[in-house]
């Protein structure tokens, strides 16, 4: 039974650990769109809309495939990952728009520091709702 549960302990650090390697090169693919975006003039926050919805869609292909091993085709999966993502992006908008326009911290510093705290309301939604 402990063999049992140390092997299920270590699917779930495998979990969380693919889980940030995704999110990584998702953060990578919003934070570079954002960032051109925003030196290209675009205003901030649509600048953050059209990076997120790249990673997003980057997201829901390899934590569909690779992370929670859904293979099969699903319109469920699909909104409900949809419906998870844009809560996180909702958040993270106004998260960003309180640091950015009300602080006055640093674009590119903002949107970091906003990553890194909607990272786990994304993958508890994932986890717990989107691909259960």
């Amino acid at each position: 039974m402990s063999w049992i549960r140390m092997n299920s302990t270590k699917n779930q650090i495998k979990e969380v650990i693919l889980f940030c390697v995704v999110g990584c090169l998702n953060t990578l693919i919003h934070l570079g769109i954002y960032a051109i975006l925003v030196v290209l003039h675009t205003h901030f926050l649509l600048a953050n809309i059209i990076g997120y919805l790249f990673g997003l869609t980057n997201s829901y292909i390899l934590n569909k495939v690779l992370v929670f091993k859904q293979n099969k085709r699903s319109l469920a999966y699909m909104v409900k990952f949809t419906l998870v993502n844009i809560l996180t992006l909702f958040i993270n908008s106004i998260l960003l728009y309180i640091l950015v326009k009300k602080m006055h911290f640093h674009i590119i510093y903002s949107q970091l520091a906003v990553t890194v705290i909607t990272f786990f309301i994304n993958y508890l939604g994932s986890k717990l709702w989107a691909f259960k």
